[in-house]
């Protein structure tokens, strides 16, 4: 995350490229959400309970949500060369 927000910094504000860096950063704490209020449903006084359907259902979304997030990720090195020693493209 603190890559993330460093590189960030760096995008100039007028580019499809911060709309797309902010869509990822959107996704990626929407999915640790679900992952963070899934872990807080099975904390029993310091024990891990065994998971129910909620606490499954919230990792499964959480799973989701990662893999949209990855592929915005994907789309900022790759396509618009954030955090590559070649200048933005868009």
């Amino acid at each position: 995350m603190l890559t993330g927000m460093i590189e960030l910094m760096k995008i100039p504000s007028n580019q499809q490229t911060l709309k797309t860096a902010e869509r990822h950063m959107q996704l990626i704490l929407v999915a640790w959400t679900f992952y963070a209020a899934s872990l807080y449903m099975r904390v029993d006084h310091f024990t891990l309970k065994a998971p129910g359907w909620i606490e499954i259902s919230l990792s499964g979304l959480g799973l989701l949500t990662l893999t949209a997030g990855a592929w915005f990720g994907a789309q900022l090195v790759y396509r618009h060369r954030v955090g590559t020693l070649t200048p933005y493209d868009s």
